[in-house]
């Protein structure tokens, strides 16, 4: 299965409402986040613990997209295991999940 096939079956599980929201974020940063690593050389992430938000930033600049529009993948790696988290940004995390697909896809 290609990166692309596994981040695919992410956004799938992301918009599954009998997951829970913080399993719903956690599919669609994980989709995002395959769309981002598609996106940049293999050589650039060999040794990179995952999440990183360096995989995050090399990806706005090789796909020319502007940094704000990466927040959300930002703040997810920022509040990943904080306790607090309670599923409220999954919208957010599949519009940029979603940005991300058409963005490797063009």
């Amino acid at each position: 299965m290609t990166r692309i096939q596994i981040a695919e079956n992410f956004l799938h599980d992301a918009v599954n409402n009998e997951m829970s929201p913080q399993s719903r974020e956690d599919c669609a940063f994980n989709a995002g986040y395959l769309f981002a690593l598609e996106a940049i050389p293999s050589s650039f992430t060999g040794k990179l613990e995952h999440p990183n938000v360096l995989v995050i930033t090399v990806a706005a600049r090789y796909l020319c997209l502007d940094m704000a529009v990466m927040e959300p993948a930002f703040k997810f790696i920022r509040e990943q295991y904080s306790l607090g988290r309670d599923g409220r940004n999954v919208d957010a995390l599949m519009a940029w999940a979603l940005l991300m697909k058409k963005a490797v896809s063009k």
